[in-house]
């Protein structure tokens, strides 16, 4: 369980931002306003519907760069392509109408850096950009499957006898050309991206997994989109 941990709640109604305040202060959270404080997680209401939440979103991680952003959707569950869009720009969960246990146990993923990806999200990526990939220079990909099987900086610059800060340097443009935030979401979009591109080496179609090993799926705390 994180520690002293705050949490700030935007766009819910008083019915539910009462009872998610009183459940996550009895897990030790703390609930703060964003304008009081710079939160650890950001919980927001997708109730206005995609294209406004996106804007939101955009806002609020301009504003506040290191905070985790939970999508929570208590109405009627987006599109997989309105969700993917949502990931691409900096959101670490989405949840439809979820339960205090996957509600609690996602806060805690996303503390940790984790996402919870709903697994059709998952299984769509490689439909949508993941088909036309950025440019990466060899040495980016060689890091960028690094990421992708858990590597830290300072293993990576031993296995290239690179200076650590050169390993940083390239990790960052990464993220950058991938229009990502953290190494987590690297290594999940690593993970698609070395597939498509091992399977093209060896001119045959690339297999679809059931999941991916690194990122935490929602499917296995709680599958909105089956309900």
């Amino acid at each position: 369980m994180p520690a002293n941990l705050t949490v700030a709640l935007v766009g819910l109604q008083s019915f539910y931002r009462d009872g998610i305040s009183r459940l996550l202060q009895d897990q030790h959270y703390t609930i703060a306003e964003l304008s009081a404080i710079a939160p650890d997680l950001i919980l927001i209401n997708a109730l206005e519907g995609p294209t406004p939440t996106t804007i939101q979103v955009r806002a609020l991680h301009a504003s506040y760069p290191d905070a985790h952003i939970v999508l929570l959707n208590m109405a009627a569950p987006w599109t997989v392509p309105d969700i993917l869009n949502c990931f691409r720009i900096g959101i670490s969960a989405y949840l439809i109408q979820p339960s205090a246990d996957v509600l609690l146990k996602t806060l805690e993923l996303a503390a940790l850096g984790e996402l919870v990806v709903p697994r059709e999200a998952v299984a769509m990526l490689s439909e949508t950009e993941m088909s036309e990939p950025p440019m990466l220079s060899k040495r980016e990909v060689e890091i960028l499957r690094c990421l992708a099987d858990g590597q830290s900086n300072k293993v990576i610059a031993k296995m290239f006898t690179l200076a650590e800060a050169t390993v940083k340097v390239h990790v960052k443009a990464i993220l950058r050309k991938l229009r990502l935030r953290n190494r987590t979401q690297a290594a999940v979009w690593g993970v698609r991206f070395l597939e498509e591109l091992k399977a093209k080496e060896a001119d045959q179609p690339a297999i679809k997994p059931n999941c991916f090993p690194r990122p935490v799926l929602v499917s296995t705390l709680y599958n909105p989109l089956e309900d």
